[in-house]
């Protein structure tokens, strides 16, 4: 399965991206709401829209690491891990307000 994201080639089995660390969705087996009139509802989000990607978590991982060095004072140190939390995760709010 290609990535959507990267379009690094991964195992069909895979379920996030070995390049890019993107959640994999498998169209076929993606879920899909119908409306009562039995057309497909594109305003609800799949259940691949709601998992965070692996680069999504480790960016709030690291956006708590920062707050944490922010509050003992060691803001150089905050500062560095808040600019990986960007590379991370250009996307993330919390990386570019803290």
């Amino acid at each position: 399965m290609n990535c959507r994201y990267c379009g690094a080639q991964n195992d069909e089995d895979a379920i996030f991206c070995g390049q890019c660390g993107h959640q994999l969705i498998d169209e076929s087996t993606a879920l899909v709401l119908h409306s009562p009139d039995g057309t497909v509802d594109s305003s609800t989000p799949t259940i691949a829209d709601t998992i965070p990607s692996i680069s999504e978590l480790r960016s709030n991982e690291l956006v708590e690491r920062g707050k944490e060095l922010c509050r003992n004072r060691r803001y150089e140190e905050a500062y560095s891990v808040w600019e990986e939390a960007m590379r991370c995760n250009p996307n993330n709010a919390d990386a570019h307000y803290w």
